[in-house]
């Protein structure tokens, strides 16, 4: 599929519903932060999960939501085979739900029975339903977003306080993540985006990488977007990968649960107190 043409003829799709979300934006509520990629093969969906892990061991209660709801892979990343049933879900306003619990300490994580169709309007109320009535429930929220740019996007970044694009150094994966980029900049110009530059083979690698995104971002969005993190990428993690080994098991020595435990240790502190001073902190650590 062209991730491109996808995203480019979203432009003039059918404007999103309105949600309602009662006024929960700020320090009273959960921290909404989603990791998006314009292109599929990144390492998004793991990042991510660690991400939420380092979180959790940090003491902060933890959401992750995988928001792939035809083909999840959640189950496999934290090994649990608790999948909720969205008709079951709507309308809820505890987090206190069995169908959550992931069996790690503060890390809870919602995997919506696979759908046949999934922008289906049953599995849209689902996550409304997520954003609206869980938000005050943790301190994180991390949404593991589906490549590309829909109508689910589109609302998840309506409640979002920040979006990072995972992105890799390749010309093709910089050339979606800019498109990802103009269309969220595009739909919801407030909305805090930076870039987790993955799977790298050196630190010059990424940082020239990142130059190149960051130079069509600026010249053609005028904004610079910070670089969250750049990850190295490593033979053992396509190692535990192919041992279908869950997260919480990985090695702690891995460069990547280094890199993330230096980067919420500085960040986390900050967007818990206070979601909007997003745009410092993540200055702070580029």
């Amino acid at each position: 599929m062209d991730q491109l043409k996808q995203m480019r003829d979203y432009r003039t799709s059918f404007p999103a519903a309105s949600i309602d979300y009662d006024g929960q934006q700020g320090a009273g509520r959960a921290v909404m932060w989603a990791m998006m990629s314009g292109k599929g093969g990144v390492g998004k969906s793991i990042l991510a999960g660690i991400f939420a892990l380092e979180l959790a061991r940090m003491g902060y209660r933890t959401l992750f939501v995988d928001t792939d709801f035809s083909l999840p892979d959640a189950q496999l990343l934290f090994d649990t085979a608790n999948f909720v049933d969205p008709n079951a879900f709507i309308g809820r306003e505890s987090a206190s739900n069995e169908k959550l619990a992931s069996g790690i300490d503060n890390l809870d994580v919602f995997i919506m029975q696979p759908q046949s169709e999934p922008a289906n309007p049953n599995a849209l109320r689902c996550l409304d339903s997520l954003m609206q009535n869980l938000a005050i429930s943790y301190d994180f929220v991390l949404f593991d977003a589906t490549t590309g740019f829909s109508e689910m996007h589109r609302r998840l970044c309506r409640t979002l306080d920040l979006v990072s694009v995972v992105s890799m150094p390749d010309p093709a994966s910089i050339t979606n993540a800019y498109a990802l980029v103009k269309m969220i900049k595009m739909l919801f110009p407030q909305l805090h985006i930076n870039v987790a530059m993955n799977r790298t083979q050196s630190r010059q690698d990424a940082i020239e990488a990142f130059a190149k995104l960051n130079l069509i971002v600026e010249h053609f969005l005028h904004f610079e977007a910070p670089l969250l993190c750049h990850i190295r990428e490593e033979k053992k993690i396509k190692e535990k990968i192919q041992e279908s080994l869950p997260l919480q098991f990985w090695p702690q020595n891995l460069t990547v649960f280094q890199s993330v435990q230096q980067i919420l240790a500085q960040l986390a502190p900050q967007l818990r107190p206070d979601p909007h001073i997003l745009q410092n902190s993540a200055k702070a650590i580029a």
